[in-house]
């Protein structure tokens, strides 16, 4: 079915491993190799805080250089998408509702690839929008004839088959499928579930020559993994963790066993991005982290915020990390290149 047209006049808002592998820690170092990835000045930039909803989640490049990112919200609404125009600094409003939107990426045709969540006004899906004329095409809403439960994020390989991540963060409503997985869609084809060896599988990228794909889980406590416990009961109770893995990418596309390459105590990683020479970024609570493609830290950026999601600008913005955190969009400039 047809979505509406974004928005003509719009809102402008000036630039405002192994199991013996040790626990990722919270602390800063002093990273010998951070200034690889980070000039000693640099800091983050808020470019937009107007959010209105929960959270902004899902930061994606356009051919033409603007950044789309999603708005999640708790109520009707039903999420909406902003559009970040780096030449001008200004974000305007695009479309509303977005079915609850969390992760994007743009397709070889230009077209924005979707994935719509949970929740009231949540689509609970993966949809294809022109963004020209606000047209939807539907990818996939039912893995062997049961709903998803709401896909998170999502990444597109060489060919346009779409890997996401079908996960619930934030959310009350019962499971309609009884784990949390990484499946593919390819266009015209059935869902494929590729793994599920995750409890809670969050971002993913592939690697710049698409034969790893990382994936982090942030498995915090919350419906779905963990029921409630007794209001008077005060013993030991399930901790957030997270980790991240990669996973061999077949031949076929389909994926091997995965490996750990970090594990996180009390937090986890959320949005994943890569630079041309395949060092990993991870949003990870107040911080972005670099890490190379053994799992080593290799870079930090403090945040003033919680992050979300990350991704790199194209073309002359190609230093340019893009970051969803609370409720704004944050650009950090890079020493090394996205792809």
């Amino acid at each position: 079915m047809p979505y509406p047209r974004f928005l003509a006049a719009g809102l402008l808002l000036a630039g405002l491993a192994t199991a013996a592998m040790p626990p990722e820690s919270r602390l800063t170092p002093d990273l010998p190799t951070q200034g690889n990835f980070f000039a000693p000045t640099t800091r983050p930039t808020a470019v937009f805080t107007g959010g209105i909803g929960t959270v902004c989640e899902g930061p994606a490049v356009a051919p033409d250089g603007r950044v789309f990112f999603t708005d999640v919200t708790a109520d009707d609404m039903g999420g909406l998408l902003w559009v970040y125009e780096p030449a001008t600094g200004q974000t305007r409003q695009g479309r509303q509702p977005s079915g609850n939107a969390s992760g994007l990426a743009f397709d070889a045709a230009g077209h924005l690839v979707v994935a719509e969540g949970p929740n009231r006004g949540g689509g609970k899906r993966l949809s294809r929008l022109d963004v020209a004329t606000g047209q939807a095409t539907l990818l996939a809403d039912h893995f062997e004839g049961r709903p998803l439960n709401g896909p998170n994020d999502l990444a597109l390989d060489a060919q346009g088959r779409v890997y996401f991540t079908d996960s619930r963060y934030g959310s009350t409503e019962p499971l309609t499928l009884p784990w949390m997985g990484v499946y593919r869609v390819a266009p015209g084809g059935p869902v494929e579930l590729l793994a599920a060896d995750l409890t809670r599988p969050n971002g993913l990228v592939f690697s710049p020559d698409r034969r790893t794909l990382y994936v982090g889980s942030y498995d915090a406590p919350g419906v779905g993994i963990y029921g409630p416990l007794p209001a008077d009961y005060a013993g030991p109770a399930p901790q957030s963790g997270g980790e991240l893995r990669a996973y061999e990418v077949l031949p076929d596309g389909r994926l091997a066993a995965g490996r750990t390459l970090v594990r996180f105590t009390g937090e986890g990683p959320d949005g994943l991005t890569v630079d041309a020479a395949g060092n990993l970024y991870a949003a990870v609570a107040s911080r972005l982290v670099v890490y190379s493609p053994q799992g080593t830290r290799l870079a930090e950026m403090p945040m003033p915020v919680k992050t979300t999601n990350v991704c790199f600008g194209h073309g002359p913005y190609r230093h340019t990390l893009y970051i969803t955190a609370a409720k704004g969009l944050y650009t950090l400039p890079t020493v090394q290149a996205g792809e």
